[in-house]
């Protein structure tokens, strides 16, 4: 997967070129009106979550076991918890951890 930054992203989808090829992640814009406050707010739409996602959720997991909707394996490499939670956490994930991501915001 490429890497790139959230503007990137965004940027794609609005210029119509997110990658949706297998083994891309496919990312949808959503259903309204477009505002720049919620730009970052994207539905990752794959049956395989990215690669960003699952590492975060490695990383959640690892401090916030109570608070996870599933049960990833340890990931071998923590990065800084904090930071990682306040970059991330503006991303909306469409499935059934949509309460537990919106929730971190008052952590």
């Amino acid at each position: 997967m490429d890497e790139l930054n959230k503007e990137e992203i965004v940027d794609n989808i609005n210029n119509e070129q997110a990658k949706t090829r297998k083994g891309h992640l496919i990312l949808k814009k959503r259903e309204g009106v477009y505002e720049e406050s919620s730009k970052y707010c994207l539905f990752i739409g794959s049956n395989k979550r990215s690669l960003i996602l699952k590492n975060f959720m490695y990383d959640i997991y690892s401090i916030y076991k109570p608070l996870t909707c599933y049960m990833p394996k340890a990931h071998s490499n923590l990065s800084n918890i904090i930071d990682k939670i306040d970059k991330l956490v503006d991303i909306c994930v469409h499935n059934n951890c949509s309460f537990f991501f919106s929730s971190l915001k008052s952590l």
